[in-house]
C-alpha cells in the first residue's frame, strides 16, 4: 500500500508537470497536427480517399514521431527539469525507490503516448479489424513503455533540460529516422527489424493496407527484450547516480 501511494504521489507529480508546462504540451500537440496535415495533403482532393501507400506512409510517420518525442523526450525532459529544481534529490530523501520512481514517472506519459497511437487510427482513416487492433494495441503499449523507459535513462543522466535535449538527438536518429527511411535508403531495412519503432513501423504499415499483421517470435522477442534491458539500464542508472537507497 505505500509502494502505491508513493507511486501515486510521483505520478501526481509529473501530471502537474506536463499540464502546467506548454513545452512538453507541445510534442503531443505537434505529433497530432502534423499527422492531420498530411493526411489533407495525402488524400484526393476529389473524393478525399487516401491511397493503402500512404495511408502506411501516414501512420508510421504518426508513430514514430508520437513514439520518440511523446515518450522519450517528454520523460527526459521532465527528470531533467526535476534535477534542475533538486525535486528528484526531495524524493529520493523520502525513500522512493527506483522501481517507485520508474512507475510513477512514465505512468501519465506512457498513457498519453498509447493514447495517441490509437487517436491515429481514426484521424487517418484506418479502418482495423479485430485481430489487427489486437496486434496494434499490443505493439503500441510496448513500444510506447520502451520509449518511455528510455526517456528516463536520458533524464536520469541530463544535468540539464538543454543536455537532455542534446543526448535525445541521437537516440531519436536512430528509433525515429531509421524506420521512416528504411524504405528509401538501402541497407537500412535489415537494421530496422531490430528496433521496437522498426517492428511497431512494420506492423503499423500492415495493418494500415488492411493486411493482419503476424507478429512472429523474433518481432516478439525484439520487443520485449528491449523493453527489459531499458528497465534494468534505467534501475542500474539510478541506483549508480545515488538516488537509490541500500
Amino acid at each position: 500500500m505505500k509502494a502505491i501511494k508513493k507511486t501515486w504521489a510521483v505520478a501526481a507529480i509529473k501530471y502537474e508537470a506536463i499540464a502546467h508546462n506548454m513545452a512538453v504540451l507541445t510534442g503531443p500537440l505537434m505529433t497530432i497536427g502534423l499527422v492531420l496535415v498530411m493526411r489533407f495533403i495525402y488524400q484526393d482532393k476529389s473524393d478525399g480517399i487516401i491511397s493503402p501507400e500512404a495511408l502506411a506512409s501516414l501512420l508510421v510517420l504518426g508513430i514514430s514521431l508520437n513514439m520518440c518525442m511523446n515518450g522519450v523526450a517528454m520523460v527526459s525532459t521532465l527528470i531533467s527539469e526535476e534535477k534542475e529544481k533538486h525535486t528528484l534529490r526531495v524524493l529520493m530523501t523520502a525513500s522512493v525507490t527506483g522501481g517507485e520512481y520508474f512507475a510513477g514517472t512514465i505512468l501519465f506519459p506512457f498513457l498519453l503516448t498509447v493514447g495517441i497511437n490509437l487517436l491515429f487510427l481514426p484521424i487517418t482513416g484506418c479502418s482495423v479489424n479485430g485481430a489487427g487492433f489486437a496486434v496494434y494495441l499490443a505493439t503500441t503499449v510496448i513500444g510506447a513503455a520502451t520509449s518511455c523507459v528510455i526517456g528516463t535513462i536520458i533524464g536520469i543522466y541530463a544535468k540539464n533540460q538543454m543536455s537532455a535535449s542534446m543526448l535525445c538527438m541521437p537516440v531519436l536518429f536512430v528509433f525515429m529516422l531509421i524506420p521512416l527511411f528504411a524504405g528509401l535508403i538501402e541497407g537500412l531495412e535489415k537494421i530496422t527489424g531490430f528496433l521496437f519503432t522498426g517492428v511497431l513501423s512494420e506492423a503499423a504499415g500492415e495493418i494500415a493496407q488492411g493486411r493482419v499483421y503476424h507478429l512472429g517470435a523474433f518481432q516478439t522477442a525484439v520487443l520485449l527484450s528491449e523493453l527489459v534491458i531499458a528497465v534494468l539500464l534505467f534501475l542500474l542508472a539510478y541506483r549508480k547516480n545515488g538516488y537509490e537507497k541500500d
